[in-house]
């Protein structure tokens, strides 16, 4: 599934997605930089990269709220995994 979703081949397919995503991260980086002086900038990269996966697997439809459950819920488990693992 990801060796198709990440072929070079489909970059035109997801350009709509690929500019929803651009989007969400500079109204972030805006929204942060007003609130602010000092920016992460590689939690916004990865959360934009996170979302742009999402988008890439389970479609277009999906809403920005949805997006943030699947990350908390994905952090949360990879948080926990080490207490397993060990």
């Amino acid at each position: 599934m990801v060796s198709e979703i990440l072929h070079p081949s489909r970059t035109k397919s997801y350009s709509k997605v690929r500019s929803r995503v651009l989007t969400i991260l500079i109204q972030q980086l805006r929204s942060d930089s007003a609130a602010t002086e000092v920016i992460r900038l590689i939690d916004h990269f990865r959360y934009a990269m996170f979302y742009l996966l999402v988008l890439m697997c389970f479609g277009e439809n999906i809403d920005e709220a949805q997006v943030k459950l699947i990350h908390d819920v994905q952090r949360r488990w990879m948080q926990s995994a080490g207490r397993f693992i060990n």
